[in-house]
């Protein structure tokens, strides 16, 4: 499962979070979960060009702004995948149970995967955004990867501590020039700067 959205790793973990929420949603495992470029298997990234903008983002808010958003699409996802399943197993929803993407019922399992075959899910999510355990949201007593304490790793960590992450300000695009604007005491002065070329 790989996760695209406007957001991006700033520092606070959201990567992690965000994986989680959708995780505990989907009912599968942390390690089936990707955001992006994080990655290292897919040649999927985290690009703005092709996600829908979820809205602003800061240190603070990003969990409580785009989480619920996360959280919404994931549960309208999980109920969709359960209809299929309870189709091609030919048993009602009712009896249907998942674990780690596998849907299991009558004697029989399907995954995700196999339900899916590469076709596009066009699913309406309404509500836009769920907050925790509000249906059709898991209930946080089922909670299995969104709890306390946590044992869940954050993804960003390793590639900052060893030098390779790539900060947004660290992008460097063929031609890119970068402009300032110099204020002094009493008078202004602009000076355009190109970096490189």
């Amino acid at each position: 499962m790989t996760l695209k959205t406007s957001q991006i790793e700033v520092g606070n973990g959201i990567t992690t979070g965000f994986l989680q929420v959708l995780a505990e949603e989907l009912n599968m495992n942390m390690n089936q979960m990707h955001y992006g470029n994080f990655n290292k298997a897919s040649l999927d990234v985290v690009d703005t060009y092709v996600a829908v903008s979820s809205g602003g983002e800061g240190g603070s808010n990003a969990m409580s702004g785009t989480g619920p958003k996360i959280r919404a699409a994931g549960a309208v996802a999980y109920q969709a995948l359960l209809g299929m399943a309870a189709a091609k197993l030919n048993v009602p929803v009712g009896v249907l149970t998942v674990k780690g993407g596998v849907v299991s019922g009558g004697g029989s399992q399907v995954s995700y995967g196999q339900l899916v075959g590469g076709q596009l899910l066009n699913l309406t999510v309404n509500p836009a955004s769920l907050n925790p355990g509000v249906a059709p949201a898991k209930p946080i007593a089922n909670y299995t990867t969104v709890t306390i304490p946590n044992t869940v790793q954050r993804i960003d960590i390793p590639e900052k501590v060893t030098g390779e992450y790539t900060y947004v300000q660290n992008v460097r695009v063929p031609g890119m020039c970068m402009g300032g604007l110099f204020v002094r005491v009493g008078r202004v002065r602009i000076r355009t700067t190109r970096m490189w070329r």
